[in-house]
């Protein structure tokens, strides 16, 4: 069992690679529940003022800093599986940001 601190935005980024995940019946599935795992609740998704629309998803950066201590208790192997979805990601923006959550989520082990 790892736990995990994640800002609002590593969540949404990490949903989000989870959400284009490809494969198997049983991928699908992990890929479905380690989302809903780290999912915003409504109440949080309220207050960070989330909104998604055609263009992504756009939410108030201000706002979402209260939530940027968010600590996750994932079992090792769905750990292992989003580590392992983020890093054969292969279209990733050039953003600090990004380079930031993958940092964090490699040194962990």
């Amino acid at each position: 069992m790892k736990t995990v601190q994640l800002t609002a935005f590593e969540r949404l980024m990490i949903i989000d690679v989870l959400g284009g995940v490809k494969g198997d019946l049983n991928t699908i599935r992990r890929a479905i529940k380690v989302a809903e795992n780290i999912d915003l609740t409504e109440v949080q998704r309220k207050t960070i003022e989330l909104e998604y629309t055609p263009a992504g998803v756009k939410w108030n950066p201000k706002k979402a800093k209260k939530m940027d201590k968010c600590k996750f208790d994932l079992e090792d192997a769905d750990f292992s599986f989003i580590k392992s979805k983020l890093n054969t990601k292969d279209d990733w923006p050039a953003d600090k940001r990004i380079m930031e959550m993958l940092d964090k989520i490699n040194s962990l082990k």
